[in-house]
């Protein structure tokens, strides 16, 4: 059975293949999380474990693979192998680190696998049995160029998908109001956090993608500035520290600090606001 790429979240005919593994971590560690429907409780004990992915999530399903008793885990990661060295070219400092050497999940025990991308899926009796892969190169998940003749297959019981979402969903509230959107897929934003249509604002992962729930947290907050701005509201305490530092929107030239300066006469170190009428018009 082919199922191709992306992988579908909802509906898939093979049983066992995992789209979210958080409320199964979650389950391990004694935190809250839903519990799963009656009969269709997942286990990987004794089982070929594929782990989809090879950030931190991906990380937490080898470890708790191996502590329900799996049989064997294998990650298929799309990044180029580290240097011999551990240093990442990509990624030079201060920047932080895509991966490292290894971490705690696999000094547990499982396998990485660099540069490796996967294709579809093969099953049998309603459920996953083949992997599809192939090898790849690209400096991240949005550059990949497959290498001729890679195509290998691996068997597996138990598939853990962990390469996180592409962009927000279109359908719904996106495609009912028409936002323009980006070349990623996410809400396009025109100057600050204004999205295509007027009054209508974008933050977080709808912005800027798929990232940490810290960047969420802050991109919410120097919206929430722009939003109390566009009102006509009392200037916050601390904008004139907090607006200057953002999160990255995803162009090079759209750092918060050129946002801020496009949205009127905000510059670093000033009053984010300046009076009334001062601000230029969209």
């Amino acid at each position: 059975m082919d199922c191709g790429v992306p992988f579908c979240h909802e509906g898939c005919p093979l049983g066992n293949l995992i789209p979210d593994w958080n409320d199964l971590v979650a389950a391990q560690e004694g935190r809250p999380s839903r519990p799963p429907e009656p009969g269709t409780e997942i286990s990987a004990a004794g089982k070929r474990v594929i782990v989809i992915g090879g950030g931190d999530t991906g990380m937490d399903c080898i470890s708790n693979s191996h502590r329900e008793g799996a049989l064997d885990v294998e990650m298929l990661d799309v990044y180029q192998e580290l240097w011999s060295n551990g240093d990442d070219p990509r990624h030079p400092w201060p920047l932080p680190p895509k991966r490292t050497p290894t971490t705690y999940a696999l000094e547990e025990g499982g396998k990485r696998r660099w540069g490796r991308e996967v294709t579809a899926f093969g099953g049998k009796d309603g459920a996953v049995s083949h992997v599809y892969a192939r090898k790849v190169t690209g400096t991240s998940s949005r550059d990949l160029t497959p290498v001729p003749g890679s195509e290998f297959v691996l068997e597996a019981d138990l598939v853990l998908i962990a390469i996180g979402f592409e962009h927000p969903e279109h359908e719904g509230v996106i495609a009912q109001l028409g936002l323009d959107l980006d070349e990623r897929g996410n809400i396009r934003t025109d100057m600050t956090y204004r999205g295509s249509v007027d009054r209508v604002y974008a933050c977080g992962d709808a912005r800027i993608g798929q990232s940490l729930i810290v960047t969420a947290i802050a991109e919410g907050r120097h919206c929430a500035r722009v939003v109390n701005n566009d009102l006509g509201g009392t200037p916050m305490d601390d904008d004139r520290d907090k607006l200057v530092w953002a999160a990255w929107s995803g162009e090079p030239d759209r750092t918060l600090r050129h946002e801020a300066e496009a949205a009127g006469t905000v510059r670093p170190g000033e009053e984010f606001f300046t009076g009334p009428g001062t601000r230029s018009e969209r």
